[in-house]
């Protein structure tokens, strides 16, 4: 019995060596010299002559095994690394060809389709119907869950914007600059005292409202208290429109080339799709309406049945309907009705009244369309998840012009 398990013990032995030769030999085919595949088929038909039942045979071979093995690779490679890195390969080819033909990463990156899906935008730090809008954590892990930078801007002596010269990106009084390789930071000077804020200094001016103090600025008043966010960060589903068409109410990806957008061609925009190809479309008392492709009758598009656009008209939450906003229009306007091109789709942006939209620059071609929106994955807000199947919250919309609701998605 006891000659038997040590055969069996040395047997195993030696298979194990001869199975991690046979390997090595397979597997660095392409890199091994011919003088050291040469090497390895030697030791692998040594090792098939060896005696079993000889433990010291046994044992000394598998310690030559070790060393040759160890002063082939050491010629050819660290073998870890390689293997790692033919782990790294495959794993990035896998992602890359998952992103270029199903789902593919994208950053909001405007207002226009809030409350739906926010882009970069101010939190204040307050309540709204006695609800807190953020809560207070601290600011590495406020990044992690919510996408944000702190926002404390306290003015320190009155004075208003001064220049600030000989530092990167100097564009007179202020100063943008990549803090981290990923957050957009801006420095500016009121008096003889320096700011640095999150954000492009565009952005900054929208939550400062710095043209509404006329640069003028008081000591100890407080201009902005909260947070900015970066936005959603969603996947797209690149595939599934190839299959099943677009329908009214579908929140799109496309991309601007050829649309005639003023230095955007190429840029992906986000929208929802308002009007399919052939329809007549025309706005009336803040509503959309639609007289579709061979219908004589114009109906108003809540008249569909389609739970996205009707969330659209609850005036809940920051939903406000189809307004015109503040920019100029010249497609669809009062009294004015447009038909949308075959092979077309009319886009719109929930937050109609902040939105540039194809009242702006017409129809999107067919070809131009990306996909739908699939799965918002950061940051971890009530938006997270599913994208576009969120109730609006159950608080009224009110000013438009402040949206207030809107600070507490």
């Amino acid at each position: 019995m006891f000659c038997w398990t040590k055969r069996q013990r040395n047997k195993k032995k030696l298979k194990s060596s001869l199975k991690y030769i046979s390997m090595i030999a397979h597997a660095d085919d392409d890199i091994l010299s011919e003088s050291n595949k040469t090497k390895l088929q030697d030791i692998i038909k040594e090792g098939k002559n060896i005696n079993v039942d000889n433990c010291e045979d046994v044992n000394k071979y598998s310690e030559r095994v070790n060393e040759n093995i160890t002063g082939i690779l050491s010629k050819t490679r660290k073998s870890f690394i390689y293997e790692w890195l033919d782990i790294l390969v495959v794993a990035l080819s896998v992602a890359f060809g998952a992103r270029s033909l199903f789902a593919q990463p994208f950053a909001i990156p405007t207002s226009s389709m809030q409350p739906t899906l926010f882009g970069v935008h101010y939190i204040e730090d307050t309540k709204v119907d006695n609800k807190q809008t953020l809560p207070h954590l601290p600011a590495p892990l406020h990044w992690m869950l919510y996408s944000t930078q702190q926002v404390d801007f306290t003015i320190k002596n009155s004075g208003t914007f001064s220049k600030i010269n000989n530092m990167p990106g100097d564009k007179g009084f202020y100063s943008t600059y990549t803090d981290k390789l990923i957050f957009d930071r801006t420095k500016f000077k009121i008096a003889d005292d320096i700011y640095d804020l999150p954000g492009v200094f565009n952005k900054i001016n929208d939550y400062c409202k710095f043209e509404e103090r006329k640069g003028v600025f008081h000591k100890g008043e407080t201009i902005a208290k909260g947070w900015l966010s970066s936005g959603d960060h969603l996947f797209v589903d690149r595939y599934s429109h190839h299959f099943t068409d677009l329908q009214r109410g579908d929140i799109t990806v496309f991309t601007t080339a050829d649309i005639g957008i003023l230095g955007a061609s190429g840029f992906y925009y986000i929208k929802r799709l308002i009007g399919m190809p052939g329809d007549t479309l025309k706005i009336v008392d803040n509503m959309v309406f639609v007289k579709e492709k061979g219908q004589t009758t114009f109906k108003p598009i809540t008249d569909f049945g389609i739970e996205a656009i009707n969330r659209l008209y609850s005036n809940k939450g920051g939903y406000h309907g189809h307004i015109f906003g503040g920019r100029p229009k010249n497609l669809l306007v009062t009294g004015r009705e447009y038909k949308v091109p075959d092979d077309h789709f009319f886009m719109m942006g929930d937050n109609s009244a902040n939105s540039y939209d194809s009242r702006c620059w017409g129809s999107v071609p067919r070809k131009n369309i990306i996909g739908r929106p699939m799965f918002i994955f950061w940051p971890f807000s009530r938006r997270w998840g599913i994208a576009d199947n969120k109730p609006p919250l159950n608080i009224e919309t009110g000013n438009v012009a402040e949206l207030p609701a809107m600070n507490l998605q």
